[in-house]
């Protein structure tokens, strides 16, 4: 770990091959968030089909849950792609998590995570697909992360509704005069 101390880097601490129990490995993923809700960022981890929380308690990472293959109704697979946001608007991180066909929420319950939600091919008026590009904000100001949604031709808006997704919009082809194509680029911010 290493933090900031006004002039320079220094080194909290180093951890090499396990963390509790979880085995470190270069095709780990780490994504950052508020998890537990403990106001301090935690480390959701990922392998092909493992997933673990991370949280660090002053002199280094303990892991809080190691979870295989299963979270609930969601099959962990090397494919996954996953989304950190408050999509529920509970104060804590949540993982929208997604592979070609399926979509999921996942949350952290204290002991370990849990699916909150698993759909299926159409969430509303958008067919799931492999190539969908997902871009996280809180986009109708309501307090709670949205997702921006889009495929090469296709722009939409999905958000939680406690039990699941749901498509606020879908507009094809064209938004108002611009004209949506697949190598558009999308970065995300409060710009007014």
């Amino acid at each position: 770990m290493l933090t900031y101390n006004g002039s320079g880097f220094q080194t909290n601490s180093v951890q090499f091959d396990w963390i509790g129990g979880w085995n470190l490995s270069g095709g780990d993923q780490q994504f950052v968030g508020d998890f537990n809700g403990d106001g301090k960022d935690d480390v959701f981890i990922r392998s092909a089909e493992y997933a673990g929380l991370l949280t660090y308690n002053g002199s280094g990472f303990q892991t809080n849950s190691v979870q295989f293959d299963w979270i609930d109704g969601w099959n962990l697979s090397g494919g996954d792609q996953q989304f950190v946001g408050d999509f529920n608007g509970d104060g804590k991180d949540d993982v929208f998590i997604r592979s070609a066909e399926y979509a999921g929420l996942l949350t952290y319950n204290g002991s370990g995570f849990q699916t909150n939600s698993v759909q299926f091919d159409w969430i509303g008026g958008w067919n799931l697909s492999g190539g969908d590009q997902h871009f996280v904000g809180d986009f109708n100001g309501d307090g709670k992360d949205d997702v921006f949604i889009r495929s090469a031709e296709y722009a939409g808006m999905l958000t939680y509704n406690g039990s699941g997704f749901q498509t606020n919009s879908v507009q094809f082809d064209w938004i108002g005069g611009w004209n949506l194509g697949g190598g558009d680029q999308h970065f995300v911010g409060d710009f007014n």
